[in-house]
């Protein structure tokens, strides 16, 4: 699992399309709604089937634990960045 936090410009690149970072995590987490879940919760994914969704929320701001070290400060960071009004 990785240590080192990502900017959120660079963690989005590993919002989409993800689905084998996913497969490959412990843990996953929305900066959309701040949960997070084990991947196996994912029900829906979108752009052939490689994009996940929240089983939460419905959006699609996921990223693994595969990817980044998912805490909460992190995922606080990517909701503030990416869904500020």
């Amino acid at each position: 699992m990785p240590t080192q936090p990502l900017d959120p410009l660079t963690a989005r690149e590993h919002t989409s399309r993800h689905r084998d970072a996913l497969e490959a995590s412990a843990l996953c987490g929305c900066f959309y709604c701040l949960t997070t879940f084990p991947p196996t919760e994912i029900q829906e994914w979108w752009d052939d089937e490689t994009t996940a969704v929240c089983p939460h929320c419905g959006v699609d701001a996921i990223i693994g634990d595969s990817v980044v070290a998912l805490t909460p400060e992190f995922l606080k960071a990517m909701q503030a960045y990416w869904f500020q009004d």
